[in-house]
């Protein structure tokens, strides 16, 4: 399967020093280029439901739904501690 290229452009911009080497750090992580993801948390930037969130949201969803099944007010306590974390990160 022939993956359609898309039209690129080289500018140049500047950035925080901290921004760059967590841009640099996650490339490295993710085995993928500098490029590949300033341009993925530039399509983002608007976009606070990113994958990682929504996967936050379920997990968070799926401890409240084995706290009602195991009637554990501990569980329950756990998702309010998870959703508190969330709303920091959406801030």
């Amino acid at each position: 399967m022939k993956t359609r290229r898309t039209s690129t452009v080289q500018k140049s911009i500047r950035i925080p020093k901290r921004v760059a080497d967590s841009i640099e750090k996650e490339a490295a992580d993710k085995n993928r280029s500098f490029s590949d993801i300033a341009n993925y948390r530039l399509k983002q930037s608007g976009n606070s439901l990113t994958p990682a969130m929504l996967v936050k949201l379920q997990n968070i969803a799926n401890l409240a739904v084995e706290a009602v099944e195991e009637k554990s007010t501990t569980k329950a306590k756990e998702a309010q501690k998870e959703v508190a974390k969330l709303w920091n990160c959406l801030k």
